[in-house]
């Protein structure tokens, strides 16, 4: 079940998209709140228990707008796989947009077939994400989950996960083992160099050579897989 906010200050919008997802995902969703703009829901999150799974953020809103109030979003969900969704009037808005990475724009009018798809596809990619990885060795089993992880360097035929709290573990199995058992339901995880395969739900942005992700990790992208990543990425994020 998801959580679901919706965040626009045009109160018919927000009821028909309400009505829509409660229409088409109402055993997915547990529940859908409105905010008017992004103060409002920047406020609720501090102080709520609720993690949203989806935030459909209209870009100009009173107070915070859609741009800072997403760039607030993904300082408080460094341990969750938020999907932002932006709605917008203009295609000019989004070229302003660095750093949030929303999974989809919407436009107004909405186009239900086209938001459909869209959910359908975040649905789908969520859960991939939320499935734990687990990984069996002669002496032990490990139950890891996905989110937690930033990435996975490979050391002397064993691979080292690391994790958002700074900590890591050594697993006895090589990084291409690593890859083989994981990348094919684990879409969020990706081989950028001979020794790194990275989280893409961590990464703050990357450059021709580079991938900084949060927690100050800046790992490097090696020729070899340098168009793989930028194809996995941008499907990724699309």
């Amino acid at each position: 079940m998801i959580n679901v906010a919706i965040c626009d200050d045009d109160h018919f919008f927000c009821e028909n998209l309400s009505s829509f997802l409660t229409i088409h995902y109402g055993d997915t969703i547990q529940t859908i709140d409105d905010f008017s703009n992004g103060t409002e829901l920047i406020t609720s999150l501090s102080q709520s228990e609720t993690l949203y799974d989806f935030v459909f953020l209209d870009l100009f809103m009173p107070g915070s707008d859609g741009i800072m109030t997403g760039l607030e979003l993904r300082q408080l969900y460094t341990h969750h796989n938020l999907m932002i969704f932006y709605i917008t009037a203009f295609d000019s808005q989004v070229t302003t947009i660095t750093d949030i990475h929303p999974f989809a724009y919407i436009k107004k009018p909405l186009n239900y077939t086209f938001l459909k798809q869209k959910i359908d596809a975040a649905l789908n990619q969520s859960a991939n994400c939320s499935k734990y990885i687990l990984l069996n060795t002669k002496k032990t089993s490990y139950k890891l989950i996905p989110n937690d992880i930033v990435y996975f360097e490979s050391a002397h035929h064993k691979s080292i996960a690391h994790f958002t709290d700074d900590s890591s573990l050594v697993i006895p199995i090589s990084l291409s083992g690593l890859s083989s058992a994981i990348l094919n339901e684990h879409t969020q995880f990706v081989r950028i160099h001979s020794s790194f395969m990275i989280n893409l739900i961590h990464v703050e942005k990357v450059t021709h050579s580079h991938a900084y992700l949060k927690h100050n990790s800046v790992l490097p992208i090696s020729s070899t897989y340098r168009i793989s990543f930028f194809r996995r990425f941008r499907e990724f994020f699309r």
